[in-house]
Formats: structure tokens, sequence, C-alpha cells
């Protein structure tokens, strides 16, 4: 999935760029190696209870500050977005669109299956899926196309 994910953060933020001069996102730029390196290591302690944690941990003992803090947040981003859309919500949106077996854009069936097998995380499935949306929804607007398209799965 780590490849899939790489693949889709690269794919979603060269297209940004590319409409970047435009309304909804002047001045918006990405930082293309840091959702590169955040994409490709968000799993790298996946094996460990509270990976994200302890890969944002062992990122930051070897000095990478920033794919750390990617590595850290790509679970969850807490409560709130940001108002502009960041790299690190890049790598959170292809990390839940990319399970294990590939890219997967009907997340919806996702998230409600987990909301099933986790009833007492509900509140925080139902958040993580509200931001995945969310940010679907931005990129699909700053980009002026779909994920698929952007992907050419249209």
């Amino acid at each position: 999935a780590g490849r899939v994910a790489k693949k889709l953060a690269r794919a979603v933020a060269q297209a940004m760029d590319e409409q970047s001069p435009n309304p909804p996102c002047p001045g918006l730029r990405l930082n293309h190696d840091l959702i590169q390196a955040g994409a490709m290591l968000h799993d790298i302690k996946k094996r460990e209870t509270d990976h994200a944690q302890a890969g944002k941990a062992f990122l930051e003992s070897m000095g990478y500050r920033g794919t750390a803090a990617i590595v850290g947040k790509h679970m969850d981003l807490g409560a709130f977005l940001p108002k502009s859309l960041t790299e690190d919500q890049i790598v959170y949106f292809a990390d839940k669109v990319c399970p294990p077996w590939g890219l997967d854009l009907d997340f919806d069936t996702r998230f409600k299956k987990k909301m099933g097998q986790f009833p007492h995380a509900k509140d925080n499935i139902l958040r993580r899926h509200e931001h995945t949306r969310h940010i679907q929804a931005r990129i699909e607007t700053i980009c002026q196309r779909s994920v698929r398209s952007i992907l050419g799965q249209d």
C-alpha cells in the first residue's frame, strides 16, 4: 500500500501545483519531497502499538522532523482541519484510500464497516471519515477534477 499511497500523493500534489496560480489556491506551494517521504514512510513502524507515534519518534531521532510530523498525523489529524490544504492532509488522504490491497476510493463503505467492528471508537471513525471526505473535496476543488481523473482512472 505504501507504493500506491506514494503514487496517489505524488499525483495529487502535482495536479494541485498545476492549478496553484488559479483560484481557489493562489500561492499554494506544496513540498513534494516531504509528501513523498511521508507517503512512503507513514507505516514504517506498522507492527508496533501506536505505529504513527512510534514512526514519528523514530524519524525524529534520525533528524527528519518534517517527515516525522507527517507520519505522526497519518492516522488522525485531530479535531479540526486547517483552512488550507497541507502536506500532512495529502498523506492522510492517501493512507485512507490506499488499504493493503491497493487503491480504493469507495472509502465510505470501509469506514462504515470499521464503525460496526469498533463501536466504542465510532466518534473517532466518524471524524476520520469526515476529514477524508473533506480533504477529497478540497483536492477536487483545487484541481478542478476528480481524484479518479487525477489518477487517470475515469
